[in-house]
């Protein structure tokens, strides 16, 4: 128990040295902060993948829409028409239900596992682009330290440089 006691007190001094560090460098005006996620959102090349990924989707997307559609056609046939219908034929409708169902299910995990990969693989390219971006912005402007806005609980909007960091993000990316 003495021994997490202990852990904690260095853990805790370890913060406010950290804190003591980082003070000096927000007052010189040596610190920026960017919003990662609307740069990657509001980049010219994120624009562009989005537009081409959700052409390169769009056929199977339809093709869910369009069994989803005939999926519910064929509920309010069978709601309109079970009075009439045989058991065989209500059965043979239910298993074809379900089989469309799965058909479905099965689409729809696998656009979405294609899609995940293919936005990963856009990251994955995108993010040493952005790296650079920010390092250049920070370098140009004299910046000692650039923080994530997520790990910001409070900035001035002059320290924000996500602006600069999406323009040159886009001349990067060209």
């Amino acid at each position: 128990m003495l021994t997490f006691f202990r852990h904690c007190a260095r853990a805790a001094s370890a913060a406010v040295i950290v804190t003591l560090m980082a003070a000096p460098l927000a007052y010189a005006g040596g610190m920026a902060v960017v919003d990662s996620r609307k740069v990657l959102q509001d980049s010219s090349a994120a624009k562009a993948y989005a537009k081409n990924s959700e052409e390169g989707f769009r056929d199977r997307i339809d093709q869910i829409k369009a069994l989803e559609k005939e999926a519910q056609n064929d509920a309010e046939k069978f709601k309109r028409d079970s009075l009439t219908m045989s058991d065989a034929d209500k059965s043979l409708f239910q298993l074809r239900q379900r089989h469309r169902d799965e058909m479905i299910r099965a689409l729809s995990q696998l656009v979405s596992r294609d899609k995940a990969s293919a936005d990963r693989a856009e990251l994955g390219r995108l993010g040493p682009l952005l790296d650079k971006a920010i390092e250049a912005v920070a370098r140009a402007g004299g910046y000692d330290m650039v923080v994530d806005k997520e790990a910001v609980r409070f900035s001035k909007s002059s320290v924000d440089i996500t602006a600069k960091v999406i323009e040159k993000l886009n001349a990067l990316a060209k």
